[in-house]
């Protein structure tokens, strides 16, 4: 299955956000790779469960977010897992991820690539 999202404003960290993600069996740490404020991708060391909820906590400029969604798709990566996260989040926490977002991009603006 391929999972299309048309989401517009999805921000890829360049250095990964640290999270805790846990499951009915186990806590699972982890790194967001992007965010936005109805999904994300995240890679583990662990299998994620596919379809299954899962809840997240992660840091994000001194606030601490703790939210829950759903693994719509993961794919084995070496040692790792990567697995994309569709959030279930009401629309204030939609927009506190939002104005998070926008005050991390002034605080640590990406660099240029060569």
């Amino acid at each position: 299955m391929r999972y299309k999202r048309n989401e517009p404003f999805r921000y890829q960290f360049e250095k990964p956000i640290y999270c805790i993600l846990q499951t009915n069996q186990e806590k699972i740490d982890g790194s967001i790779l992007d965010l936005s404020p109805n999904g994300m991708k995240v890679t583990s060391t662990k299998d994620l469960p596919l379809f299954r909820t899962i809840h997240i906590t992660f840091g994000l400029n001194g606030n601490q977010f703790k939210i829950t969604g759903n693994v719509r798709w993961k794919k084995s990566c070496l040692a790792s897992c990567v697995g994309g996260i569709q959030l279930q989040n009401d629309q204030s926490a939609a927009k506190a991820i939002t104005r998070e977002l926008k005050e991390y991009v002034k605080k640590f603006p990406k660099s240029a690539s060569m």
